[in-house]
C-alpha cells in the first residue's frame, strides 16, 4: 500500500510515500530538503493486529484525515510504547495538523526508538524539520548536526548539508568556532639568533632571552558571533561579536633558557605570559543594488588587543568590499580598510594602517578550488615606525577526498620596508614567505565536525638581525563539514 503524507509549513512542505513492508518512498521539501524514508524497520515491529493497525494509520493519512490517522497510531503506541513505526506516524499526522511541536516531541522519540542508522536518519531530519518550521532555527541545525552522525553514503551527507545550509540562511543567529592544538618551534615569533647589533658599529649585544626564539605548544579558540538585523532582496544589515585568544606552554628547552637569563623578571615567565586576547564588535551592511559589479559592503569595526594581560591598544577599522562575480565559477573580491590604533600602553605608540586587497577565487572544471590574493599594506606608527609592506597568496584546495581526507595547501611571500630604522643605516627590508598544508579527516566526523591537521612553516629574513625569526609548527584543531 502506497500512502502520501504531507507536512504543510513555509519551510518544509514535504511528501512521503510509504510502502508497507519493503518499500522506500520520498520525503520533499521546497527548500531543497529531501528525505528517504523506509519503514522496513516498522513492519518489523509490527505483528498481525499491529501491522494492521499501522495500515489503518496510513490509510487515514493518505485520505487526508491526520488526526483520525493520530488516534490510529496513538492505539498502536498503546499496545508498543516504543514502537518506532507508531511514533514517526503520530509524528507525521501532528505535522498535517500543523502541530509542529508535537511533531518535533514525538520526532524525538521516534529518534531514540530507531533500530538503525537509516530510521536514526529520518526521525532525526523530520524532527529538524518540525523545528524549522516553529522558526526554532538553532534547534534545527543541533538536530542536522544529529542525523550528520547516522548518514553513510555521499548522498546521505551532502543532503543533511544541504539542509543545514537551508537552517543556517534562514537563522539570524550564526555562531563560528575555532579550536586548535599547535606544537610550534616558535611561540613568541622571537629572533633566531638572539643577537642585537647596529650596522656600521662594531657592536653586538645578546637579547633578553624573552625576546628569542622560544619553542613551546599554543592553544588557541576563537568565537564569532553574527545576528542578522534585516534582510530584504537588496540589502542586509548584520552586527558581530568575535573573542579570540591563544595561551602557551614552554618547552623544557624554552624553560631552561629563561630560567638561564641574568634578568629575574625573564626567569620568572611562563608560557601564559605570552597570552594574548581580543575582542572586537563590529556591523556590517550589504547592499546589491549600489553597483552593477556585485553586492558592495561596508564594515565598521571596533575592538581592543591584550598581551599577557596587559591592555596594549584600541582600535577602530572601516571596511569596504567589492565582489564581483566572473562567469559561472570565478569571483573577484576587492577590499579596502582603514584601522586607527590607538595606544593604551606606554610599551606600544599610535597608529594608522591602510589595506588593500585583490582576490581571485576559481572552481575548476573537477571542482578543485584555487585562490589568489595580492595585498599592500602602509602603516605609520610614527618615527621609525613607517613601512610598507606587499604580499602575495595562492592557495589550492582538493575536491575529492584522499582515504577520507581532504587536502588544501597555500604559499605566501611578501616583502616589507622601513624608510628608517634604529638599529639600520638605510632603513629595514623584511623577505618571508610561508607554505601552509591542511588536512581535514572527513572519517572522523561526529556532530559535523571533523578533526584538521595543519602543518605551517614561516621564515623571514631581515635586514635588521634581531627581526630574523623562523617558526614551524603542527597544529591539531576542528571544523565544521557544514
Amino acid at each position: 500500500m502506497k500512502t502520501r503524507v504531507t507536512l504543510p509549513g513555509g519551510f518544509a512542505m514535504v511528501g512521503i510515500n510509504l510502502t508497507v513492508g519493503k518499500s522506500v518512498g520520498k520525503y520533499n521539501s521546497i527548500s531543497g530538503w529531501t528525505i528517504a524514508f523506509s519503514v522496513a524497520a516498522m513492519s518489523a515491529i509490527a505483528q498481525a493486529d499491529p501491522r494492521q493497525t499501522q495500515q489503518d494509520a496510513e490509510q487515514a493519512l493518505d485520505a487526508g484525515d491526520p488526526a483520525t490517522a493520530a488516534g490510529v497510531a496513538q492505539d498502536l503506541l498503546t499496545a508498543a510504547p516504543d514502537s518506532f513505526a507508531g511514533l514517526m506516524l503520530r509524528a507525521l499526522a501532528q505535522s498535517n495538523l500543523n502541530d509542529m511541536a508535537g511533531a518535533a516531541a514525538t520526532g524525538r522519540l521516534a529518534y531514540r526508538a530507531a533500530p538503525d542508522d537509516a530510521t536514526r536518519l529520518q526521525a532525526a531530519r523530520l524532527t529538524a524539520a518540525a523545528h524549522f518550521q516553529q522558526g526554532q532555527f538553532a534547534r534545527a541545525e543541533i538536530w542536522l548536526r544529529r542525523a550528520s552522525n547516522h548518514a553513510r553514503t555521499p548522498d546521505e551527507a551532502d543532503t543533511v548539508a544541504r539542509d543545514y545550509r537551508s537552517a543556517a540562511q534562514a537563522n539570524p543567529l550564526s555562531i563560528q568556532t575555532t579550536a586548535s592544538i599547535a606544537p610550534s618551534s616558535n611561540i613568541n615569533n622571537g629572533s633566531v639568533d638572539g643577537i642585537l647589533s647596529f650596522e656600521g658599529i662594531d657592536l653586538q649585544l645578546q637579547l633578553p632571552e624573552d625576546q628569542r626564539a622560544l619553542s613551546g605548544i599554543t592553544y588557541a579558540g576563537s568565537v564569532r558571533l553574527g545576528y542578522r538585523l534585516s534582510r530584504d532582496e537588496r540589502q542586509a544589515t548584520t552586527a558581530g561579536l568575535l573573542l579570540s585568544g591563544a595561551t602557551y606552554s614552554l618547552s623544557r628547552d624554552a624553560r631552561a633558557l629563561l630560567d638561564a637569563s641574568p634578568i629575574a623578571r625573564v626567569q620568572g615567565l611562563t608560557g601564559h605570559d605570552f597570552r594574548s586576547f581580543r575582542a572586537e564588535a563590529g556591523l556590517t551592511h550589504t547592499r546589491g543594488d549600489l553597483s552593477p559589479l556585485g553586492p558592495v559592503s561596508a564594515t565598521l569595526d571596533f575592538g581592543g588587543y591584550w598581551e599577557g594581560g596587559v591592555h596594549l591598544v584600541n582600535y577602530r577599522a572601516l571596511t569596504l568590499q567589492q565582489g564581483i562575480p566572473y562567469g559561472p565559477d570565478g569571483r573577484f573580491t576587492l577590499t579596502g580598510s582603514t584601522q586607527r590604533q590607538d595606544a593604551v600602553s606606554a610599551t606600544v605608540v599610535d597608529a594608522v594602517t591602510h589595506d588593500v586587497s585583490a582576490a581571485y577565487n576559481l572552481r575548476l572544471a573537477n571542482r578543485d578550488q584555487m585562490q589568489l590574493t595580492l595585498a599592500a599594506r602602509h602603516r605609520d606608527g610614527g618615527f621609525e615606525n613607517i613601512y610598507d609592506e606587499y604580499r602575495a597568496w595562492v592557495g589550492y584546495a582538493f575536491e575529492r577526498p584522499i582515504l577520507g581526507t581532504r587536502l588544501s595547501t597555500g604559499v605566501e611571500i611578501g616583502y616589507r620596508h622601513y624608510d628608517t630604522f634604529p638599529t639600520t643605516l638605510d632603513g629595514r627590508r623584511d623577505r618571508f614567505a610561508s607554505v601552509t598544508g591542511t588536512a581535514v579527516l572527513d572519517r572522523f566526523t561526529t556532530f559535523g565536525f571533523a578533526p584538521t591537521l595543519t602543518t605551517k612553516a614561516t621564515r623571514t629574513l631581515s635586514t635588521a638581525n634581531e627581526y630574523t625569526t623562523s617558526v614551524v609548527e603542527i597544529g591539531i584543531g576542528i571544523q565544521s563539514t557544514f
